[in-house]
């Protein structure tokens, strides 16, 4: 387990979105090892996972996308349970997660907590 930067994306929750946004990708040849869509009415967040943050963000950025950075926990998907209770008793709040296939070779499950440092800690422990 470890941290990795998620890169979000604002995009209009309308068709055609979505696939202009990996056309953008694609053509930057970046991989993208996983993401999730956050529905939020007239909007959308795509969360991103890559090998190359720093660079997807440069290159959506200047494509005129609304960009941002977090650090997020990289977890095997085996051990959600025993991550979830350490996280739950050292009092630190798991805001959203979602599932990934193969990053660095195992299916992982990205979390978003609200102290990625400490929570990080907590689960090594």
């Amino acid at each position: 387990m470890k941290l990795v930067k998620q890169v979000s994306v604002f995009l209009k929750n309308q068709p055609g979105e979505l696939a202009r946004l990996f056309k953008e990708i694609d053509d930057g040849g970046i991989d993208v090892s996983a993401f999730e869509i956050a529905e939020a009415g007239d909007f959308g967040v795509i969360r991103l996972i890559t090998p190359e943050p720093e660079r997807l963000k440069q290159k959506l950025g200047a494509s005129d996308y609304t960009v941002s950075e977090v650090r997020v926990i990289s977890i095997n998907s085996g051990d959600v349970s025993r991550a979830s209770a350490i996280l739950g008793r050292s009092d630190i709040n798991i805001e959203y997660a979602y599932s990934a296939c193969h990053i660095d070779g195992e299916n992982r499950v990205i979390m978003k907590v609200d102290d990625p440092e400490a929570g990080l800690n907590a689960i090594k422990k």
